[in-house]
């Protein structure tokens, strides 16, 4: 899947489900599913969705857990109907909601069952450079003993970046030291189960073998008034390079979780 489906926004019902946020709100959509719809907000920080878009797709490409995306046009008249006209209106993304996921925390930890998964997040985490989901159990949901990723709004280092950013980021790896441990506690659990190593290992020569116009063309799909074109160019120079050395990203010296040199 290298792009995504636009549907409409019927209306909020971020009352039922309980979701809400600075910037996003759930709406029932013309598919007859209900969506985490994140606003474009240059305020919150303009670089949210593009990031959020392109790991979503890099995510089911690679068939790790997470939630369909989609394109929301929401419409102004509606946003005004429900109060809600601090938003704007066009075109925005929406993220699967699912009602029976939990937020993980210490104590749901010892119901994860897709070991091997946890095992690939780790990689797909560097590979984009999300600093975020080490560090805070808000961006895993469990469901039936299934771990699920969300909010890939601090990929590529940062919810705000710019040209330069990525240009000085390019070798940056993730240290799943201390800091990270939520990455520390899942790891220690999942390796009485498997051998992480080894999942991760697999997973890295599968995120090598995508083509790049693969990725090239997900960046592309990128709806235009979220990222200017240099940024779309930039954004795939960071991940092409970073594919081509995540076996150095991922094994540096001072990530001594991992026991793979």
């Amino acid at each position: 899947m290298t792009r995504t489906n636009t549907i409409s926004a019927k209306y909020c019902n971020s009352d039922m489900t309980k979701v809400k946020g600075s910037y996003m709100r759930t709406f029932a959509c013309s598919d007859k599913n209900t969506y985490v719809v994140k606003f474009y907000n240059e305020q919150m920080g303009k670089r949210i969705l593009p990031n959020e878009y392109i790991c979503g797709l890099l995510a089911r490409h690679l068939e790790l857990p997470c939630y369909d995306l989609r394109l929301v046009h929401v419409a102004d008249e509606l946003l005004e109907s429900e109060n809600l006209a601090f938003y704007n209106g066009g075109t925005h993304l929406g993220i699967g909601y699912d009602e029976s996921a939990s937020e993980l925390n210490r104590f749901r930890i010892n119901k994860v069952t897709n070991f091997e998964d946890v095992a690939k997040i780790f990689v797909f985490d560097q590979w984009v450079y999300n600093l975020d989901r080490g560090m805070e159990y808000s961006n895993w949901l469990i469901s039936n003993g299934l771990i699920s990723i969300i909010d890939h709004g601090d990929a590529l280092g940062c919810r705000k970046w710019t040209l330069q950013n990525l240009l000085e980021r390019l070798d940056l790896s993730v240290s799943y030291n201390n800091k990270q441990f939520v990455y520390s506690t899942l790891y220690d659990f999942i390796k009485m189960h498997i051998d992480p190593n080894l999942h991760m290992i697999n997973l890295i020569e599968e995120i090598k073998g995508i083509p790049s116009t693969v990725i090239e063309d997900m960046i592309n799909s990128i709806p235009g008034f979220w990222i200017e074109t240099e940024g779309k160019e930039r954004m795939l120079d960071y991940l092409i390079h970073r594919q081509k050395n995540l076996n150095e990203l991922m094994f540096v010296e001072e990530n001594k979780l991992f026991a793979v040199g």
